[in-house]
């Protein structure tokens, strides 16, 4: 287990929910700061996860969300 705590700070991935409804009307990416624990807790460095990601959404015409991993993307120095 990862052991990392829901997100209070930001809307992301990792926001707790109370119903089905409520867990599927959050986003499928992570804040920065849970990026940034995801990427420490299991050693993958943020620019390689968000590469990965942009390759799945794009390969299942996922084109919202391959957008919104782009342009996370831009926003890392690599």
């Amino acid at each position: 287990a990862l052991d990392l705590r829901h997100c209070i700070a930001n809307v992301c991935l990792m926001n707790g929910s109370m119903d089905l409804q409520e867990a599927e009307s959050k986003p499928l990416w992570l804040c920065p700061s849970c990026l940034a624990k995801l990427s420490y807790s299991n050693s993958c460095p943020p620019v390689r996860r968000l590469k990965s990601l942009h390759r799945f959404y794009s390969k299942y015409g996922l084109h919202y969300e391959a957008e919104n991993t782009l342009a996370r993307l831009s926003l890392i120095p690599h």
